[in-house]
């Protein structure tokens, strides 16, 4: 998950879209595996961001085996918060799911066919739904 909120009425809407995409792919994600969720900020300045975005991730029965939070001091645009997400993330495991703070889930979708596809078929390098 990439994110940058600044502070003030901007920051707090994006605060908003965040905790809702999360609990959206909470309840919507389905994955036969454990499902992490690394939040990769982008230097955001809204006081307590990445902290409250935590709370919403490790909350209720559909909760993230893990959270991880990679913040940094300086803006690097989305294409940097991607990078040094997906490189956190392949040091745990070979698959990745990018999901973007204001993108929330509206049904079902189940990821466990395309990870199986993708660790059983050495000629499928991604998949994009």
């Amino acid at each position: 998950m990439t994110t940058w909120a600044p502070a003030g009425d901007v920051g707090e809407s994006r605060l908003r879209s965040g905790i809702e995409a999360i609990e959206s792919w909470k309840e919507n994600v389905v994955y036969d595996g454990p499902r992490h969720l690394i939040v990769a900020d982008d230097a955001s300045t809204l006081v307590g961001y990445t902290n409250r975005l935590i709370e919403a991730a490790g909350e209720g029965e559909k909760s993230f085996s893990k959270v991880r939070v990679l913040g940094r001091d300086e803006r690097l645009g989305v294409g940097g918060s991607l990078n040094r997400g997906f490189a956190f993330a392949w040091r745990f495991g070979p698959l990745a799911a990018y999901f973007v703070d204001d993108w929330a889930l509206r049904a079902p979708l189940d990821l466990t066919p395309w990870a199986r596809l993708l660790l059983r078929a050495d000629q499928v390098g991604m998949v994009r739904l």
